[in-house]
């Protein structure tokens, strides 16, 4: 089984702009619930580079999300950029997202598990770790977490086989936010960053271009 950071005798959560009066749990909690209701309520778009390492692959793509669902340009598979025939069918499946509704359909629903089960598993974190204090800096309150050995996930979507759950990595950083787990048949990491909005009003038409215009060797060079 993969592990991370869970191994550890605990991780470090900075949560910036809060007091000490509340306890490291009510701390967590309230940043939980603050999360959610920016989920909830924030419908923009947002174009990003996509890590998935799965089953000894590594591969990243340009994403850029609409309101239909998420299209995707391929980037490198293993440390190595797109070959013309991976290029090719890339080029081919964002052909099919402009002019297939069915495939836009399934892409979206796709997309919408996803996020249910992200949402669920940021829900968890209040019980699913026992926090305490390990100091600030400036304006910014250091947690240590480690597992909560009484905590029992409500779904097998934070089990990984056996009755044992974890979440292998939490990262929280400026430009965005990925919850690494391993599933229960198969293990994979997956990393989302440099997140840029993308405009109002975007078709699926620009959409394309925008992943069109990204060049491959220039965004390979940013891993």
């Amino acid at each position: 089984m993969h592990r991370s950071c869970v191994a550890a005798a605990g991780w470090v959560l900075l949560l910036g702009g809060v007091a000490f009066a509340q306890s490291p749990r009510d701390l967590v909690n309230r940043m939980v619930q603050n999360e959610l209701a920016a989920a909830k309520n924030d419908h923009s778009q947002w174009m990003y580079r996509d890590k998935n390492s799965q089953r000894g692959t590594t591969r990243v793509e340009e994403v850029v999300g609409t309101p239909e669902g998420s299209m995707r340009r391929l980037i490198s598979v293993n440390g190595k950029p797109a070959t013309a025939d991976q290029e090719k069918r890339s080029q081919q499946d964002i052909q099919k997202f402009l002019t297939d509704p069915n495939y836009r359909k399934q892409q979206r629903e796709k997309t919408e598990r996803d996020a249910k089960k992200a949402t669920e598993l940021l829900a968890m974190l209040p019980n699913a770790f026992l926090y305490s204090a390990s100091g600030r800096e400036g304006d910014t309150i250091r947690l240590a977490f480690r597992p909560n050995p009484k905590f029992s996930p409500p779904s097998r979507q934070a089990d990984v086989g056996g009755g044992h759950w974890e979440i292998t990595r939490l990262t929280t950083h400026i430009s965005g936010r990925a919850l690494f787990f391993a599933t229960i048949t198969q293990q994979q990491d997956e990393t989302m960053s440099d997140f840029r909005e993308v405009p109002a009003g975007t078709n699926l038409a620009k959409a394309a271009e925008l992943l069109k215009e990204i060049p491959a060797v220039a965004s390979l060079q940013k891993h």
